[in-house]
C-alpha cells in the first residue's frame, strides 16, 4: 500500500495562522497603540536622532543615566553605581540615581547614532508596552477585547502618563505595573493555563515583570505597586468566597518563591543598595522628603477636574488654573477625562459587585495623592489625607511625590471604565444595532477619550516648551580628545530655585561628560548627600553666579573676610580644574557681560566661544596668584548667618552650627617647595593669627578654637572669652603648610541659636 504524502509546509502554514488567529488582537491592539504613540508624539517620533520628550534638568539627567550604564559597563568595567565624573573631586554615589539600567542596555546600541534616538526608542516602548499591558489586564478583567482596548487608551494615553512621559524617562516606562496586577490577580485566582508546572511559570514571570518596573522605569513604582498587591489581599481576605484562593500554603509558597527569585535575579542591584540603606543611606533618600516639599508634589482635587497643560486644544484651561499646578505640572497633573469617569459611572452603577474593588483602589490612590493636606483650587484646607499617616511608616515613606499616587488611580479608573463600555456595547447589542453601529460607537469613544488627555501639541510655542533639541558645544567634543586628567568647571552649576527649570543648567553640564569624558565639579542627581553639595558650594564662583542670576550682584556673603577671587583660585587648584566655561542662555545680556568680565580679569582671554558657551583656561591665573597668601574660606552650609542692628547699623554675624567648620590653606611660596611637600619627612609650619569680630548673649561665654582628631573627636587649640558687646580677638595659631589645608573649628559654649556671633574672620602670617 503506497504512503500518503504528507504536507510537512501546509501543516506549519496552518499551525502558523492558529497561532496568529489567537494573538491577533494583541497584535491589533500593539499595533494600533504604536500608530497613535507616534501620532501624539509627533515632534520626538519625526526628528527621533535629535528631539526628546520633556524639558528641564531630568531629561538630561535621563540621557546622560543611560549613556553611563553602557559606558561603566562595557567602557571602563566600572560599576555603575558610582561615578567620579560627577561632584569632583569626591565623586557622586548613584544608588540613589533613577538610572534605568534595565532599560540602558536594551537602547545601548543606538546610543552609536545618537543620544536622543536611544532616549526616544526607550521613551516609545514604555508608552506602547504600556497601553498593550493595560490591555491584558483590562482583557482579563471584563473579558471583553474592545473595553480592554479602551482601557489601554485610558491608561497609556492619560494626562498622568503624558505629563510623568515629558521629561521623566522612567514614567513614560509604567507598562510593567499592569502587568504585575495582571500576573499576581492570575496567581491568586489560580489561572496558570494548562501547564503543568503554569503556577511556577506564572510566578517567575511575576518576578521578572517586578524587575522590569524597578529598573526599567522606577523603584517608586515598585513600592506603590507592593500596595496594590496588599490592597487586593485585603480584598481577597474580606470576601468569603475569595479568602481561601490566598489564605492557602500554596499561594504562600508561590509568593515566598516570587520573593526569592526576585532578589536572586536583581541581585546585582539590590545588594548595593541595601547595603547603602543599612549603613545609614536612608537620610539621603528622604531628602526633601518633608510635608512643604510634599505639598508641592501633592494633586490639588481640582486637578483631577482640568485638563492638561500638555492638551494641544485645551491647554488654555490649564493656564487659567495654574495655581492648582504649584508650578510643578509634571507632577501634579491628575485629569481623568469626562468620558473616562462617564464610561466607569456606568459600569459601578450597572455592576456593581465585580467593579467596587476597583472603586476602592481609586478612591484611596486618589486620596494618597493628594498629600499631607488636601488642597482645593489651589488652596490648603488644613484636613489632612492619608498620605500625612503614610509618611511614618518605613520603607513606604521613601515616595516624597504624592501626585505619583494617581497612576494607579488612573488603572483603577480605566478598569471601571472598561466594564462601563462594556454595558454599553451590550445595550447596542440587545437593542440589535448591527455590528457597524457597535464599532462605530467604540471608534467614537476612543476618539473622545484621545482628545481630551492626549491632543498632541498644535502651537510651536508649546511645543518648545514640551521637547528639548539636543546640542552640545564643540567646546566639549574638543575636550574629549584631550589628553591629560582635569575637571571643568561649568557655569552655573548650582540649581537656581527661583526658575521653573532650577535644574536644567547642572543638567546640561552633567550632559557633556559624555562628549568630554572630564569629571565636571558638581552635576544634578536624583538624590544629593551634603559632601557632595560642599565640593561644589566650597568654590566662592559657584556662589557668585548664582547670585548674579537671581540678584545681578555677584555677590559672596561669608564669616570670612580673604580674597574672594583666591579662595576660587586655590580651590580650582586643589580640584585640578584646567577650564571654567560658561552657559550663555542662562543668563540675560548684562549679567552675562558682568561674569564674562569677571572672568576675563580674573583668568585672562577666554580659550573658546561661540554661540552657547564662553570657556577660560586657568593655569596662568593660579600659577601667578594661588601660591603667595592665605587662603580660607568656611562651610558655608554648617554656618548660619543672623542680622544684629548695632548703634544703628545692620551687621551680618554667623553663627556655627557647633562646631563651625573653616579651611585654612598656607600654601608654600613657590611651585617648587609644593611639589616637594610629599618628600618632607615630617610638616613645616607657619606661625600665623586668626583675627575675627564676636558677640555673645552673656558676659564671659567661652569661644573655643581647635580641630578635630582622627577619631571626630575635638581638641582645643585656643579659648576667647566673649561678651555682648561687639569687640575684635586674634590668636595666635600654628598652621601646617602645604596644598592640603588646615580645618579649624569653632565651638560656642552656647548651643541655644542666639550663641556666639562672627564676622570678618582672617587669617595672616605672623613675623
Amino acid at each position: 500500500m503506497e504512503a500518503e504524502h504528507i504536507d510537512i509546509t501546509k501543516i506549519k502554514h496552518n499551525a502558523f495562522a492558529k497561532l496568529l488567529s489567537t494573538k491577533k488582537p494583541l497584535l491589533i491592539a500593539l499595533l494600533s497603540y504604536a500608530i497613535l504613540a507616534l501620532i501624539i508624539f509627533y515632534p520626538m517620533s519625526t526628528r527621533a536622532t535629535t528631539t526628546v520628550a520633556g524639558s528641564g534638568g531630568d531629561v538630561y539627567q535621563s540621557l546622560w543615566n543611560l549613556w553611563w550604564v553602557g559606558y561603566s559597563t562595557f567602557t571602563l568595567h566600572h560599576s555603575i553605581w558610582s561615578t567620579s565624573l560627577l561632584f569632583w573631586p569626591v565623586g557622586a554615589d548613584l544608588i540613589y540615581q533613577t538610572m534605568m539600567p534595565i532599560g540602558a542596555l536594551i537602547v545601548y546600541v543606538f546610543e552609536a547614532i545618537s543620544m536622543p534616538l536611544a532616549y526616544n526608542l526607550l521613551f516609545f516602548i514604555g508608552i506602547i508596552l504600556s497601553g498593550l499591558t493595560m490591555f491584558i489586564l483590562a482583557d482579563y478583567v471584563t473579558k471583553n477585547k474592545y473595553a480592554a482596548f479602551i482601557a489601554g487608551i485610558i491608561f497609556t494615553f492619560s494626562a498622568v502618563h503624558i505629563a510623568q512621559a515629558y521629561g521623566h524617562l522612567d514614567y513614560a516606562n509604567i507598562e510593567w505595573i499592569p502587568m504585575s496586577i495582571y500576573l499576581f490577580l492570575c496567581i491568586a485566582n489560580k489561572n496558570y493555563g494548562h501547564r503543568k508546572h503554569g503556577k511556577y511559570l506564572y510566578t517567575v514571570a511575576l518576578s521578572v515583570s517586578f524587575l522590569l518596573m524597578l529598573f526599567m522605569g522606577d523603584i517608586e513604582q515598585g513600592i506603590i505597586t507592593i500596595m496594590v498587591f496588599l490592597l487586593i489581599l485585603v480584598y481577597y481576605v474580606i470576601r468569603k468566597d475569595h479568602r481561601s484562593k490566598v489564605i492557602n500554603k500554596e499561594f504562600f509558597l508561590l509568593m515566598v518563591l516570587f520573593v526569592f527569585v526576585t532578589f536572586v535575579l536583581g541581585s546585582w542591584a539590590f545588594i548595593p543598595i541595601m547595603t547603602k540603606l543599612l549603613s545609614g543611606g536612608l537620610g539621603t533618600v528622604n531628602q526633601l522628603n518633608d510635608v512643604q516639599h510634599n505639598m508641592i508634589w501633592s494633586n490639588d482635587v481640582l486637578s483631577y477636574l482640568l485638563p492638561s497643560y500638555y492638551n494641544g486644544i485645551f491647554n488654555g484651561v490649564a493656564q487659567a488654573y495654574s495655581s492648582i499646578y504649584h508650578q510643578n505640572v509634571g507632577e501634579t497633573t491628575a485629569y481623568v477625562g469626562y468620558m473616562t469617569l462617564a464610561l466607569a459611572v456606568i459600569g459601578v452603577y450597572k455592576l456593581r459587585k465585580p467593579v467596587y474593588p476597583w472603586l476602592v483602589m481609586g478612591l484611596v490612590f486618589f486620596l494618597l495623592s493628594l498629600g499631607p493636606y488636601i488642597q482645593i483650587g489651589g488652596t490648603v484646607t488644613g484636613v489632612p489625607g492619608p498620605y500625612y499617616l503614610m509618611k511614618y511608616i518605613p520603607i513606604f515613606n521613601i515616595l516624597r511625590e504624592p501626585g505619583r499616587f494617581d497612576l494607579i488611580a488612573s488603572i483603577a479608573f480605566a478598569i471601571m471604565a472598561a466594564y462601563g463600555a462594556n454595558e454599553v456595547f451590550k445595550i447596542i447589542k440587545a437593542s440589535g444595532k448591527v455590528l457597524n453601529m457597535r464599532f462605530a460607537v467604540f471608534a467614537i469613544i476612543s476618539l473622545i477619550l484621545l482628545i481630551e488627555t492626549a491632543m498632541p501639541p498644535l502651537s510651536n510655542s508649546l511645543i518648545s516648551q514640551m521637547v528639548t533639541n539636543i546640542n552640545v558645544s564643540n567646546f566639549y567634543i574638543e575636550l574629549g580628545q584631550q589628553s591629560g586628567n582635569f575637571s571643568v568647571l561649568e557655569l552655573p552649576i548650582i540649581p537656581n530655585y527661583y526658575s521653573t527649570k532650577s535644574e536644567l543648567y547642572p543638567g546640561k553640564a552633567m550632559f557633556t561628560t559624555i562628549f568630554s569624558h572630564k569629571p565636571i565639579i558638581g552635576g544634578y542627581l536624583t538624590r544629593e548627600n551634603t559632601t557632595e553639595q560642599l565640593s561644589v558650594y566650597n568654590i566662592p564662583l559657584t556662589i557668585q553666579t548664582f547670585n548674579l542670576q537671581v540678584s545681578d550682584n555677584m555677590s559672596y556673603q561669608s564669616p570670612v573676610n580673604q580674597n574672594v577671587t583666591n579662595v576660587t583660585l586655590f580651590t580650582l587648584y586643589n580640584y585640578g580644574t584646567e577650564f571654567v566655561s560658561v552657559e550663555k542662555s542662562a543668563f540675560t545680556s548684562q549679567q552675562l557681560l558682568n561674569l564674562e568680565l569677571y572672568l576675563f580679569n580674573t583668568f585672562g582671554r577666554p580659550v573658546y566661544n561661540d554661540n552657547s558657551t564662553v570657556a577660560f583656561n586657568t593655569q596662568a591665573a593660579i600659577s601667578n596668584s594661588v601660591y603667595r597668601s592665605f587662603v580660607a574660606y568656611p562651610m558655608i552650609t554648617l554656618w548660619s548667618s543672623v542680622r544684629l542692628t548695632l548703634n544703628g547699623t545692620t551687621k551680618i554675624l554667623w553663627v556655627p552650627t557647633n562646631p563651625g567648620p573653616i579651611i585654612v590653606y598656607a600654601p608654600y611660596s613657590n611651585l617648587t617647595n609644593i611639589q616637594s611637600a610629599l618628600t618632607l619627612p615630617t610638616p613645616e609650619y607657619i606661625n600665623a593669627t586668626l583675627r575675627f569680630d564676636a558677640i555673645s548673649p552673656s558676659m564671659n561665654s567661652v569661644l573655643y578654637i581647635g580641630g578635630l582628631t582622627p577619631q571626630n573627636q575635638f581638641y582645643t587649640i585656643a579659648t576667647v572669652n566673649t561678651t555682648p558687646t561687639l569687640k575684635s580677638y586674634s590668636v595666635p595659631l600654628r598652621l601646617v603648610s602645604g596644598p592640603f589645608g588646615n580645618n579649624i573649628f569653632f565651638l560656642t559654649s552656647n548651643s541655644s541659636t542666639n550663641s556666639t556671633g562672627l564676622s570678618n574672620i582672617t587669617f595672616s602670617r605672623r613675623t
